[in-house]
């Protein structure tokens, strides 16, 4: 099931649009929700900007399937949204 919190928290850091906005407000930087997720969310960008590709066998969109199946079957807990977020900024980092 997804963590519907996480899931869209990788979407805002990812693309940019952190702090974001939720239904109970807006989530700040000083914000204990911030402040829980930021370490997670750092990593989970890290771990895509560093999902392995074969660069020999693969071109540049058939890495960044591989690495959008791989990241969506490591993170079952992230809907498909925020995996698209993570597969894009694999994309954006590898270009």
């Amino acid at each position: 099931m997804a963590d519907r919190e996480l899931s869209r928290a990788v979407e805002a850091y990812l693309l940019r649009l952190w702090p974001y906005e939720r239904r109970e407000g807006v989530i700040t930087p000083g914000d204990d929700t911030a402040r829980r997720l930021l370490p997670r969310l750092k990593e989970l960008a890290d771990e895509a900007f560093h999902w392995p590709a074969d660069w020999q066998q693969n071109d540049e969109a058939s890495a960044s399937r591989t690495g959008d199946d791989g990241i969506a079957a490591a993170h079952p807990q992230l809907d498909r949204d925020a995996v698209r977020a993570l597969r894009a900024h694999f994309d954006f980092c590898h270009k």
